[in-house]
C-alpha cells in the first residue's frame, strides 16, 4: 500500500481481518441461515466514511424495516463487494473522479470504491437521498 510502512500495513490487515469478523457476525446473528464468504480476491478496506454509511443504514433498517430486509439488503451488499474485489474493472467510472468507480446497490444505495494494484478502498455507500455535496472529499 502506498506510502505506508510496515507496521501500518500491518495495522490496516488486522483492522481490516476484525471487520470482517465484525460483520459476518453481525449478518449471522440476523439471520443465521445466511450463506457468506468473505474470501475476497483482493484485499477490500472499509473507509470510516463507509463504516459510519453501513451503521447508520443498518440503523435505518433495525427501526423501520423487518429483519428479512435487512437480511435482503446485506446479502445483495456482500455479494457485490465480492464481485468488486473479483474484477473491479467491470464497475462504471465515477463521472466526477476516473480512478473512482461506483455501483449502483439500490435506488437509495450507491457503492464509491478506489482501486489500487495491491487492494480496492471503499470510499462509500452513499444514501442517494443526501446532498450529493456530501461526498466530496
Amino acid at each position: 500500500m502506498e506510502g505506508l510502512s510496515e507496521s501500518e500495513i500491518e495495522r490496516l490487515k488486522e483492522a481490516q481481518e476484525s471487520l470482517q469478523l465484525g460483520r459476518e457476525f453481525l449478518m449471522r446473528k440476523l439471520n443465521p441461515s445466511i450463506k457468506f464468504d468473505m474470501e475476497l480476491r483482493k484485499p477490500l478496506i472499509w473507509s470510516p466514511e463507509a463504516d459510519f454509511d453501513l451503521e447508520g443504514i443498518l440503523n435505518y433498517l433495525e427501526n423501520n424495516w423487518t429483519e428479512n430486509v435487512i437480511s435482503d439488503f446485506l446479502n445483495e451488499l456482500f455479494k457485490i463487494l465480492d464481485w468488486i474485489t473479483e474484477n473491479p474493472q467491470i464497475f462504471m467510472e465515477s463521472s466526477k473522479k476516473s480512478q473512482i468507480r461506483k455501483f449502483v446497490l439500490s435506488k437509495h444505495h450507491t457503492l464509491y470504491f478506489e482501486v489500487f494494484d495491491t487492494h480496492i478502498n471503499l470510499l462509500r455507500i452513499f444514501d442517494s437521498r443526501q446532498d450529493p455535496k456530501k461526498l466530496r472529499r
